[in-house]
């Protein structure tokens, strides 16, 4: 039995923003496994999958950043394929006051109760035209670990 069940990935090469005002999966970014006990996170596919049952924690954060206009941007965690909030887990606000090329570094935690089998993804909820989120150069990471 996996019982100790562990993973962090980042992103050290590839694909390292969300296109600009862009919504879906970014998850998928993070093909570096620093640590990954069991094998659980897919970096081809960005999601954890839990080898038993059990409460499981995850982190997930990147730099969201106001390229053209001031904005906002909302990150949530998806479970089977659904939001696992009404909305989001984190909301980022940059540039009300009218500046630009401003940043914010957004992160995320959530502990759920999986079933073997079950997958956790993470997605952009929401984003203003003129932002994006980065995740290169370990500025983003996906975490995860069984408590128990």
């Amino acid at each position: 039995m996996p019982r100790n069940c562990r993973f962090y990935a980042l992103n050290n090469s590839g694909s390292s923003d969300s296109a600009n005002g862009g919504t879906g999966k970014i998850s998928d970014m993070f093909e570096t496994e620093l640590v990954d006990t069991n094998g659980d996170y897919d970096p081809g596919n960005g999601r954890f999958t839990a080898p038993v049952d059990g409460t499981y924690e995850f982190h997930f954060a990147a730099l969201h950043r106001a390229m053209s206009n001031a904005g906002s941007g909302e990150l949530t965690f998806y479970k089977n394929g659904s939001n696992l909030s009404v909305r989001s887990f984190g909301y980022s606000n940059i540039g009300s006051g009218g500046s630009v090329n401003d940043h914010q570094h957004l992160h995320i935690t959530g502990i759920f109760n999986l079933t073997a089998g079950d997958y956790i993804e993470v997605y952009i909820h929401a984003q203003s035209s003129g932002m994006d989120f980065y995740t290169y150069q370990g500025l983003g990471y996906f975490s995860g670990k069984l408590l128990g």
